[in-house]
């Protein structure tokens, strides 16, 4: 476990939108173990998304609003993911 943490890499990015910004986070994600979003504006419907990233990562994500919760004016708002490179597991 000492050895993990010891090369550990993480970074943080506030994406503002998910889906235009998936070169950007690709590259993170080529470049750092565990990376963490914000402003993903993925509605809970969306959330899916984040597994294109590839087999090679874990991803997960909390949405800010729902398409069930009726008419969504504008761009989505909020919402946060994380994705962790299968790697750190071992």
């Amino acid at each position: 476990m000492e050895g993990i943490l010891n090369n550990l890499s993480l970074a943080t990015y506030n994406c503002r939108g998910f889906k235009s910004s998936m070169p950007d986070v690709q590259k993170l994600l080529n470049d750092y173990q565990i990376i963490f979003l914000q402003e993903t504006w993925l509605a809970k419907q969306q959330l899916d998304n984040l597994s294109c990233l590839g087999v090679s990562h874990f991803a997960f994500g909390r949405a800010d609003y729902d398409f069930n919760d009726g008419l969504v004016l504008g761009r989505g708002h909020g919402g946060t993911a994380g994705d962790r490179s299968k790697q750190t597991c071992s």
